[in-house]
């Protein structure tokens, strides 16, 4: 996954978490695309008993929409909220460094290697 996907480790869930928004994100490409190996291979990833997918719910979105407005992010902010809104110690892994202006969130930058 590239661009600003957002996965985090929560130590609540004990486990790799995403959000909603990021499902739908991986799989619109490649379903565009007909790209039937690509789309298993996120399937097969979102599919995994390690992953827990975090819903959108009011709160996230509220939160998301505080962090849109305050340190000008875009809809991206809705993984960093479905992080925060999980109350609990986190890593949130991105590739975007705007994130890294959110105190509350426990940034990671990973590097993309394509």
């Amino acid at each position: 996954m590239s661009g600003t996907h957002g996965i985090w480790y929560d130590s609540f869930f004990g486990q790799q978490c995403v959000s909603a928004l990021t499902l739908l994100e991986c799989r619109v490409v490649p379903l565009r695309d007909r790209n039937t190996s690509l789309l298993q291979l996120y399937d097969d990833f979102f599919s995994t008993g390690s992953l827990h997918i975090v819903d959108l719910s009011r709160n996230v979105l509220e939160i998301a929409t505080r962090i849109s407005a305050n340190f000008g992010l875009k809809t991206p902010a809705l993984q960093a909220a479905c992080c925060l809104s999980l109350e609990s110690q986190h890593l949130f892994l991105t590739e975007d460094r705007a994130f890294s202006k959110i105190e509350q969130l426990r940034v990671c930058k990973v590097l993309n290697e394509s």
